[in-house]
């Protein structure tokens, strides 16, 4: 026995094998036969005085500390002291050890310097997944190509490479005799080596009306049909449009007598082509689209973008301003959105600019400037050199612009309201499905005149909420509504239905929600659209009809540029009562809700929408997190949502007069409508039988 080891003992019981034995124990046996040692910590947190090895490892007894030499866990048996298992201090480190940290700690705070350093100076904030290159650089490991493809990839990437070779070795110049001077030419080859191959299996934009015959116009004289231009193939640009796309852009009287012949560019061109009636504004009308409604639709499809500084954007979207030059060309051809840079102007350049643009006629000059906006699109026609410029433009005409490439710009559009963006250098990509949203609030510049004014709508029947419209129940409610509205509106049940969403059960009265009825039927009834079917960006119709008030809504688009009729005041101001009370249940939501734009969602028994984002309003207002406020009138419905703390649906009943408020976190939850149960509207509220939705928004924060 060590001298270290504490037993006690304990005489042993007979076992099962002694049990046996012929000779039957004695009764009277003395305590020094047959003993086991026993191990007196087994069971019981018991502490036996003095310093004693104990192997519980801090499990029965307290952690006193760890020995940092052999590393033994000391327990409160052991005690402090030398360590019973290898004799050291357990505070003292052998030299080995103390070595071994040091030099641990010293790699550990030169690797943690590198990587700060990295993050610093040298870390990747960008990644760029280029399939194609990695299809065609991967090609002999890809085991999803055959033979044949594998060939064709190192082909391509040979020729890449002897192409990219080639072009460091070549220089272009131009001798410019009469500047006495020599300027490098711009290489504005594709660095894609499949691009010839591409070009040529695209087809080409045949259009007389670039290269053939330019008109020439007198005083007087009758109109002769021009003489057959030459059609010249050029390879198709990045945005095309066809003669049918076009339209008929010249509608002037053409020379009696003399016609002359097809001409290239640089000799024919705007001193031809100008009217003397109507100089000022050729470059708007000459190859414009004249189509805002085409115009719109190509900007949902247009993704590409130009960098201007202010006030020379702000100009070239209102159609004052008609080239933009750059020291760089370009072969883009279509329409281009203009983003302003971040840099602001000052009152001197726009003074400047102003007394500069004064002879433009009925020219609308802008009153604000905003800088790092998205503000419009331009249709970039043509890229001319500042020589070409010289000789084509009139003198009257003429822009000073010294830029060594000119931009020739037609058909501006503005938005309606700028956007906030944060653009890059020269030509470059919208975010995806930003063109998309703001298409649809484009106005035009400059309207044209002469244009026929379009055909009024074909009249459809009216939905009518109110069982009378006109009638003077109605007009007694809505003489009665403010006072209604003005008073205390107390809810049955608030219910907390996640972060930033709360359901205020019954808030609105079957007093107040008749008022409401009978506001939204006298919206209806003074709006030209009404109640109508809006179509989804897919291209089928939605389950429901829709009543726009502030702005117009369409799918895909967002909001439109055209105002609708404005929202009552007195559902304004309801539905901000609504949001402060319900921030006061929540504090996640904001307190303040200053609503202008309203939808009103009718859905008849069959009705449903799916699930979605209300995401179409400013991104100020988004990030602001500015509440929805959604009243519910009529029938009831299965509200479907995924709150912002959660991965999974979840659905709530809401019955006439609950209020529904989310914001804050919970702005961009998706949520939808999944059933109306029919017949399930009270008697007393006074409305066609469905349900009606109202979602109160704010635009602009």
């Amino acid at each position: 026995m060590e001298a270290n080891d504490a037993f006690l003992f304990r005489e042993d019981r007979p076992t099962r094998g002694n049990r046996g034995n012929k000779t039957p124990p004695r009764e009277n046996k003395t305590r020094s036969s047959t003993r086991k040692l026993v191990d007196p910590l087994g069971d019981v947190n018991v502490l036996i005085p003095g310093r004693h090895r104990c192997s519980c490892h801090a499990s029965r007894h307290k952690l006193l500390t760890n020995c940092l030499s052999c590393g033994r866990i000391i327990c409160e048996q052991e005690g402090w002291g030398e360590c019973l298992f290898c004799g050291r201090h357990p505070g003292k480190m052998t030299k080995h050890a103390k070595a071994t940290v040091s030099e641990s700690a010293a790699k550990a705070a030169k690797h943690k310097d590198r990587l700060l350093e990295f993050q610093r100076n040298s870390a990747k904030r960008t990644s760029v997944i280029d399939d194609q290159c990695d299809w065609f650089e991967n090609a002999d490991v890809n085991v999803w190509l055959n033979q044949k493809e594998k060939d064709k990839a190192r082909q391509i990437v040979q020729a890449r490479t002897d192409k990219a070779e080639a072009r460091k070795r070549q220089m272009r110049v131009t001798l410019d005799l009469a500047g006495r001077r020599v300027v490098e030419a711009v290489d504005t080859d594709s660095d894609d080596g499949a691009d010839a191959e591409e070009a040529e299996q695209q087809p080409t934009l045949l259009n007389p009306y670039l290269r053939g015959p330019p008109p020439v116009f007198t005083k007087g004289g009758q109109r002769k049909s021009p003489p057959e231009p030459v059609r010249v193939a050029r390879p198709a640009s990045k945005i095309q449009h066809t003669d049918w796309e076009i339209g008929d852009l010249h509608t002037e009287e053409w020379e009696e007598e003399a016609v002359p012949s097809p001409v290239g560019r640089a000799q024919g061109g705007w001193a031809a082509a100008a009217s003397q009636a109507n100089r000022g504004l050729w470059a708007t009308e000459h190859a414009a689209l004249n189509n805002s409604e085409f115009v719109t639709q190509q900007a949902a499809q247009t993704s590409a973008c130009l960098s201007m500084h202010q006030p020379w954007a702000s100009l070239l979207v209102a159609g004052i301003k008609t080239v933009e030059g750059r020291s760089w060309p370009t072969t883009h051809r279509g329409l281009m959105w203009i983003a302003s840079t971040a840099q602001p102007t000052d009152r001197e350049t726009v003074a400047a600019l102003r007394a500069q643009y004064s002879h433009v006629p009925s020219a609308k000059f802008p009153k604000e400037y905003p800088h790092g906006h998205l503000l419009g699109v331009v249709n970039i026609v043509d890229c001319i050199t500042q020589a070409e410029y010289q000789v084509q433009c009139p003198d009257d005409m003429r822009e000073e612009n010294g830029s060594e490439h000119l931009f020739v710009c037609t058909d501006p559009h503005t938005l309606a309201v700028p956007y906030k963006i944060s653009g890059r250098h020269k030509i470059w990509d919208l975010p995806p499905g930003l063109n998309h949203r703001l298409a649809g609030g484009l106005l035009v510049a400059r309207s044209d005149s002469s244009q026929p004014e379009p055909a009024p709508p074909a009249t459809k029947k009216a939905l009518d909420l109110f069982p009378h419209p006109g009638s003077p129940e109605q007009y007694s409610l809505l003489d009665k509504a403010a006072r209604v509205f003005s008073g205390r509106h107390t809810a049955s049940r608030v219910q907390v239905l996640g972060n930033g969403v709360v359901l205020l059960k019954g808030w609105l009265s079957t007093e107040v929600q008749n008022c409401v009825v009978a506001i939204v039927q006298e919206v209806s009834s003074q709006s030209p659209d009404g109640f109508s079917r809006p179509m989804h960006h897919s291209g089928n119709d939605m389950h429901c009809d829709m009543l726009h008030m502030g702005r117009k809504w369409q799918s895909g688009l967002g909001y439109m540029a055209d105002e609708q009729l404005p929202i009552p005041p007195e559902l304004a101001h309801l539905a901000s009562v609504a949001a402060e009370e319900a921030a006061q249940m929540d504090p996640r939501l904001p307190t303040a809700l200053a609503p202008d734009i309203a939808l009103a969602n009718y859905y008849s028994s069959g009705g449903r929408m799916g699930m979605h984002q209300d995401k179409d309003e400013s991104q100020e207002s988004l990030e602001a997190g500015l509440p929805v406020v959604s009243f519910s009138i009529g029938d009831s419905c299965d509200f479907a949502y995924i709150p912002p703390e959660s991965e999974f649906e979840s659905v709530v009943r809401l019955d006439s007069g609950d209020v529904l408020v989310f914001g804050g976190p919970a702005r961009m939850m998706f949520h939808g409508v999944n059933k109306i149960y029919g017949s399930s509207k009270p008697r007393a509220v006074t409305m066609r039988p469905g349900r009606l939705n109202m979602t109160f928004r704010q635009q602009f924060s």
